[in-house]
């Protein structure tokens, strides 16, 4: 192998905001709305994929490109007992998986894999790639 990617997670916008949501809470005899404090979270992240080459025992790397998905994790959790941090922290984290979620469908689409995958172990991927498919041994890419 001749090169291989670097990922780096960026976060470009992070927002987080005090609100009030009405919430309808049943009883046996009647219903009646309650006043909940909650603290929503906005959050939107990208990956930059940077290559490193190895050429004549020396390494390069070099920015190829990076990925921002169109959507943005939201999220939003209730404060609890006056403490704004814990409820900000599990409205970052819901709001950081949404944005992992989006990566992973986006990925795909660029690292798409065309040959289907044969075995499947703890830490190990093979899939059939050899002279059929095009491959010599020693061949590099780029």
């Amino acid at each position: 192998m001749n090169s291989g990617y670097v990922v780096v997670p960026f976060i470009e916008k992070y927002r987080a905001s005090k609100d009030t949501i009405i919430v309808i809470e049943k009883n046996k005899r009647k219903e009646r709305k309650v006043k909940v404090p909650i603290v929503r979270v906005e959050l939107q992240g990208g990956l930059t994929f940077f290559r490193v080459i190895f050429q004549e025992n020396q390494y390069f790397v070099k920015p190829e490109f990076a990925i921002v998905p169109k959507e943005e994790g939201k999220s939003f959790s209730e404060i609890r007992g006056g403490d704004v941090a814990v409820a900000e922290d599990s409205a970052f984290m819901k709001s950081a998986y949404d944005v992992v979620m989006n990566f992973e469908v986006t990925i795909r689409n660029v690292f798409k894999l065309y040959t289907p995958i044969a075995e499947v172990s703890f830490n190990r991927v093979s899939f059939p790639l050899g002279k059929r498919e095009g491959i010599g041994i020693d061949d590099g890419f780029d």
